[in-house]
């Protein structure tokens, strides 16, 4: 939404530039919708950004440690 009204967007901009409803912009930015990733494909190319993924988080390093620790035989 910061990045539409950045631009000085309306949702109906924002709507035909991404070719998804203005409907489904105004639930998406209210949080009441759920929709297919190309829509959202569509609208973050409209909005000239993009969708990077990264690895999950690594174990933290007390995790690292107590996997390392062997049981005193």
């Amino acid at each position: 939404k910061g990045v539409r009204i950045d631009r000085g967007w309306s949702q109906g901009d924002l709507a035909r530039e991404s070719g998804v409803s203005r409907k489904l912009i105004n639930e998406l930015e209210g949080g009441r919708a759920e929709t297919r990733l190309a829509n959202v494909l569509s609208i973050l190319a409209a909005l000239d950004l993009r969708m990077t993924a990264e690895p999950a988080a690594q174990k933290s390093k007390l995790d690292e440690l107590l996997s390392r620790m062997k049981p005193d035989g």
